[in-house]
C-alpha cells in the first residue's frame, strides 16, 4: 500500500467478557456504505494496535475507516461503548466565547456526527445501537477511564501535546484509542500533533499509518490544491 507508514508493534488483546446486545455481525446487514478495497487493509492494521493513529489530509477516509473500524467492534461484541471525541475549536479565527452552557456550544458538531453515523448505519441498526456511540468534547474528559471502549480522537491537529497525552492516558486494558487528523488542517498554533507522534510512535500497541493522495474520496482537484498547499507551507 503506497504512503503506508507502519511504526508500531502488534499487541492484540482478547475481547472483553461483558457484551453488548446482540446484532449481525455481517457488515452488509449493517452498513449502508462499505469500505473500500484499499480501505479495508487499513481497518485490519487499526485491529492490530492498542492505539491507532492515521494521518492524511483532508478527504482521505479518516474518520470513515475509524468510525467503521469502531461500529463494527460494537456490533461483534468486542466493546460495550463507542466515544467520538474531537477539540470544539472554530476553523480560522476564533470567534470568541459563546453564550450558553458547554453543550450548547458543542452541538453544531454533535448533530454533524450523528448525521454522518445515521448515513453510514442501515436505519434499524443505528436506532438500536445510538444509545452506545457518544460524542465527548475533550473538556469532559480529564479524570475518567474508559472500558470496553472504542474511542475516536478525531482531528488530533487541533489539540495540544497536553491534551493528546491526557486522552491517551484515558485507555483502559480493555479498550482501544484510534487517532487521526492533518498536520496542514491545524487552527491552533501550538498543535501538539507531530510531537505526540514522534513521543509514542515506538512504543509497544502504538500503530502509525498515513493515508496518501490514492485514499482521497473527494473531488479530484483537492489532491492538487493539498499538494500545492503543501508546497506553499514547505517552500515558506
Amino acid at each position: 500500500m503506497k504512503n503506508l507508514t507502519n511504526r508500531g508493534n502488534s499487541t492484540e488483546k482478547k475481547a472483553p467478557k461483558k457484551l453488548a446486545s446482540s446484532l449481525s455481525t455481517k457488515n452488509v446487514d449493517n452498513f449502508r456504505v462499505e469500505l473500500t478495497k484499499l480501505q479495508k487493509p487499513v481497518e485490519n492494521f487499526l485491529k492490530e494496535h492498542e492505539i491507532s493513529i492515521l494521518f492524511g489530509t483532508a478527504g482521505t477516509g479518516k474518520d470513515f475507516i475509524q468510525l467503521h473500524r469502531a461500529i463494527s467492534g460494537l456490533l461483534a461484541k468486542e466493546f460495550e461503548q463507542v466515544i467520538f471525541i474531537r477539540s470544539a475549536v472554530e476553523v480560522g479565527v476564533s470567534i470568541g466565547y459563546l453564550p450558553g452552557l458547554e453543550a450548547d456550544k458543542i452541538a453544531p458538531y454533535e448533530k454533524v456526527f450523528y448525521e454522518n453515523l445515521g448515513k453510514m448505519l442501515e436505519k434499524s441498526v443505528f436506532e438500536r445501537v445510538k444509545n452506545k456511540i457518544k460524542f465527548e468534547t475533550l473538556g469532559f474528559i480529564r479524570g475518567r477511564t474508559f472500558d470496553y471502549s472504542c474511542l475516536i480522537l478525531s482531528e488530533a491537529n487541533n489539540c495540544t501535546l497536553h491534551e493528546l497525552i491526557t486522552v491517551a492516558t484515558r485507555v483502559a486494558k480493555t479498550s482501544k484509542l484510534l487517532i487521526n487528523g492533518d498536520f496542514y488542517q491545524a487552527d491552533i498554533r501550538n498543535s501538539g500533533f507531530k510531537n505526540f507522534i514522534s513521543i509514542v510512535e515506538n512504543i509497544n500497541g502504538v500503530g502509525v499509518l498515513e493515508l496518501g493522495d490514492e485514499f482521497q474520496m473527494r473531488n479530484p482537484m483537492i489532491v492538487e490544491i493539498d499538494k500545492r498547499y503543501r508546497k506553499f507551507l514547505n517552500g515558506k
